[in-house]
């Protein structure tokens, strides 16, 4: 995100934008760790998810670290595009996280390993690695500055803007003037500020749509939400008006 966007390029995100997904420290995953010493009574067999309080779009972490990186969101380009429609380099990814939904709760370890996240942001998570990690990098001659795979996307052809959240999901537009707002957020969406930011409630309620949404034949519950097929939860949510998973709440 940082390279691309301190090189005035667009951001290239698969999909619609809208597949939530969560961000955490290292910093707060390695306080966990140490909090777990003296807490077995607690600990023992037990399974914690770290990240912060928040889900956050894919548009919504390109325009977090625009602001991370002193510039304004509105001015960076963000283009969706459908992976399916390309043909990458061996051994190179377009985008580094896969298009679906993919965040957790973390109320467990909060309350059994007495821990907070500090980092509480995607904005204070992004602010801390473009600092440490990204700036000292690049003046020490450490970027890549391989865009292959976005030259590929941004001279696609194009495909007609999709009309609803499902279509999204199979036929994101690609061309380059493709901008990061298509039309009206659907309904799911409308509790999401500017910057993509939904903050967690907490909330459970196991729903049918839940069941097995890894294909392992597992229930998820409060251990991971990870669906390969985005759509299917927006539009229980929009159907039913409400639908509680783990600590998160889509109205």
């Amino acid at each position: 995100f940082f390279e691309r966007i301190t090189a005035g390029r667009p951001v290239c995100i698969p999909g619609h934008g809208q597949h939530l997904t969560g961000l955490g420290h290292v910093y707060d995953l390695s306080v966990a760790f140490c909090n777990v010493i003296g807490r077995e009574q607690f600990t023992t067999g037990q399974v914690y998810n770290i990240q912060n309080t928040q889900a956050i779009t894919f548009d919504g972490v390109a325009k977090a670290a625009a602001k991370a990186a002193g510039v304004d969101p509105s001015n960076v380009k963000i283009v969706h595009y459908n992976p399916d429609f390309y043909a990458f380099p061996k051994g190179k990814k377009a985008f580094p996280m896969r298009p679906q939904h993919f965040f957790t709760g973390i109320t467990k370890a909060m309350k059994d390993l007495d821990w907070n996240p500090v980092y509480d942001s995607a904005l204070a998570i992004l602010e801390d690695s473009y600092q440490n990690d990204f700036v000292p990098l690049k003046e020490s001659g450490g970027l890549k500055g391989d865009f292959e795979c976005d030259d590929i996307i941004l001279s696609g052809a194009t495909s007609p803007p999709p009309s609803s959240l499902e279509s999204m999901d199979n036929a994101a537009t690609s061309a380059p003037e493709a901008a990061a707002e298509t039309g009206p957020k659907p309904e799911w969406m409308q509790s999401f500020d500017d910057e993509g930011r939904r903050l967690v409630k907490d909330a459970y309620k196991e729903t049918k749509w839940m069941t097995d949404t890894t294909g392992t034949g597992r229930k998820m519950k409060d251990v991971r939400i990870s669906r390969k097929n985005a759509p299917a939860a927006p539009a229980a949510a929009v159907d039913k008006k409400s639908v509680s998973y783990g600590d998160f709440t889509w109205s």
